[in-house]
């Protein structure tokens, strides 16, 4: 088994400058989806004054780093479970689908272990979960450098998700850029997007 060493949490709040939110007690607590006893043990952490706004909650000691990254191609029914799980507490406000960032070049979408979470999710809160992002092309792999190298995302042509609640889910984050334009896509046909994320690498 395997536990959760980070768990982000991005609001629309997020992308305002990070001096503005240096304190924490200045950060607008209604719209955090964690509880007052959590916030005590909170670090925010900034991605380049936008999007991505991630909270520590646990050391990355916790984790069983090997295990994560083996579940990314076997997939274990097991470990998504207990991640989907761990994210249960954190979903506290009302969602109309729930979606993900796209599976990479190469990555055949039906063996795509995000969405395999975000369904475990879904059948856990009843919130619906819909893909929005046509499959990468350009990023081939995982890491810091193709995550920063990675073009925009495209919405698919099925996705007509406009003004609604979005909760986007993914199980590790590097450089915060696929979140940050995965998040802006959704933004612009007027979404409100709240973001969690399991693992920061």
């Amino acid at each position: 088994m395997i536990t959760p060493n980070l768990l982000s949490v991005a609001t629309d709040t997020a992308h305002l400058f990070f001096p503005e939110y240096r304190n924490r007690q200045a950060f607008p607590s209604r719209r955090l989806l964690i509880s007052p006893e959590e916030r005590g043990r909170v670090t925010l952490r900034h991605h380049r004054g936008s999007f991505v706004g991630c909270f520590s909650l646990r050391l990355r000691k916790n984790i069983d780093w090997e295990l994560f990254k083996r579940w990314k191609t076997n997939r274990n029914p097991a470990v998504t479970e207990q991640m989907a799980a761990d994210f249960l507490p954190f979903i506290r406000n009302h969602y109309d689908c729930i979606t993900t960032p796209p599976p990479s070049a190469g990555r055949s979408p039906i063996r795509y272990c995000t969405y395999d979470l975000a369904r475990a999710v879904s059948r856990r809160t009843g919130i619906p979960f819909a893909p929005a992002f046509s499959q990468k092309t350009d990023k081939r792999c995982h890491g810091r450098h193709a995550s920063l190298s990675q073009s925009k995302p495209n919405l698919l042509d099925t996705w007509q998700v406009r003004n609604s609640s979005i909760l986007f889910l993914d199980d590790c984050i590097t450089s915060g850029t696929t979140a940050r334009l995965c998040y802006e896509a959704l933004v612009a046909t007027g979404n409100h997007v709240d973001g969690l994320i399991w693992v920061a690498s």
